[in-house]
């Protein structure tokens, strides 16, 4: 199933979950509120983006986006 994103949702990123849950536990991390511990922790979320751990879309225009989400672990093909 796609999905729509427009202005009115909050926002997108990509990361690996391997990979995030590398850098929470070196960072010793346990909130499962995670933006509000970044939002937090400036430093944190910096070094999240400088280290490519995840990659935020940033800001969201009013065009609207399609998504395709249902195919975790698979690579996508050209449609």
């Amino acid at each position: 199933m796609d999905r729509i994103l427009d202005t009115g949702s909050y926002g997108i990123c990509l990361f690996s979950i391997d990979v995030l849950k590398d850098f929470l536990k070196k960072e010793k991390v346990r909130s499962k509120k995670l933006l509000k511990n970044f939002q937090d922790n400036h430093d944190r979320y910096l070094t999240l983006l400088a280290d490519g751990i995840w990659i935020p879309f940033l800001p969201i225009n009013s065009i609207e986006y399609v998504i395709k989400l249902d195919t975790y672990n698979q690579s996508f093909d050209d449609e």
